[in-house]
């Protein structure tokens, strides 16, 4: 038996959707990988990849400028203030450079 194409629609609607629980809420991934990529793609940055962990989840991106590079943005989420309305992120970032020849030769022109 074939599911019908507005089915489908909803069945996919419904998947992107954040989802109430008992003791919070929460939002799939995908949702949050379209938000980010409509708030931050552009011409000197793209999001790539959002793979959210229970330990450590991982943001990367591509930037442009001033040179190309892939970068990595591990985090994980600390402490609520609830009454403050705060979450504490902890994050440490990794980059990765598409073109090796062009960091040496910047470094070794101002080193």
């Amino acid at each position: 038996m074939r599911t019908a194409p507005w089915r489908q629609r909803w069945q996919q609607w419904q998947s992107l959707r954040p989802k109430l629980h008992r003791d919070g809420a929460s939002l799939p991934a995908a949702l949050l990988l379209a938000s980010l990529q409509r708030q931050l793609d552009g011409e000197q940055l793209q999001v790539i990849s959002l793979q959210l962990q229970p330990e450590e989840s991982v943001l990367e991106l591509d930037i442009q400028q001033p040179l190309r590079a892939r970068l990595q943005l591990f985090f994980y989420f600390g402490e609520l203030d609830w009454p403050k309305r705060t979450l504490l992120i902890h994050y440490r970032l990794q980059g990765t450079p598409h073109d090796n020849g062009l960091i040496r030769r910047a470094l070794g022109a101002c080193c």
